[in-house]
């Protein structure tokens, strides 16, 4: 799916590619802290049941919901670090020019999917705002916003790249969201042996 990308496009989509690169290393960040918060908790919960024969009850709730918000916010940036999600097959096989018109259509689709569960999350969130959980006796609803929150920001990544996706098919060059690809390693020279 990645067409030539050329430059960062106009200023608009410079600037808006800039803001959904920041929301995806905040939620990165966000994901990592939580992980090393929701390992240390459940070590010290192992090493109390172990070694002074007592337990925090509470512990198994406090990870969950760190978990919870680990994995929306790890999907939501990584989808936002242009994870494509074209079906490579279809793609390729499509005529080049129709290429553009299937990577738009799969970004405006997943907007709307998102959209949806959005819409659905908020209401769930309202439904459970005044029900405890059972053992931290925190609102219910903690549990949703982490989905709210992945949801606008693959919300935000999609149109983004509906957006480049448009000038892609207007001007033959698809500007870039990311300055170079992030996750890419740099080439490894073979040893001599």
């Amino acid at each position: 799916m990645n067409g030539a990308r050329a430059s960062e496009g106009p200023t608009g989509y410079a600037l808006a590619a800039r803001l959904v690169r920041g929301l995806a290393w905040i939620q990165l960040g966000a994901a990592g802290l939580l992980l090393v918060a929701a390992t240390l908790v459940y070590g010290a919960e192992i090493v109390m049941r172990t070694f002074l024969n007592t337990s925090y009850p509470d512990y198994y709730e406090v990870v969950g919901f760190a978990f919870i918000y680990i994995f929306l916010f790890g999907a939501a940036a990584l989808y936002a670090l242009d994870e494509d999600i074209v079906i490579g097959m279809l793609h390729d096989l499509a005529p080049p020019r129709l290429r553009r018109w299937w990577v738009l259509a799969v970004y405006l689709l997943v907007a709307c999917t998102m959209a949806l569960v959005l819409v659905y999350t908020v209401q769930l969130i309202g439904l459970q705002r005044n029900t405890p959980t059972p053992l931290l006796r925190v609102p219910e609803a903690i549990k949703w916003y982490p989905l709210a929150i992945a949801s606008l920001s693959i919300i935000a990544s999609s149109l983004l790249e509906a957006w480049g996706c448009v000038l892609w098919i207007a001007s033959g060059v698809r500007p870039k969201t990311w300055p170079e690809p992030l996750l890419a390693q740099p080439p490894v020279e073979e040893a001599i042996i």
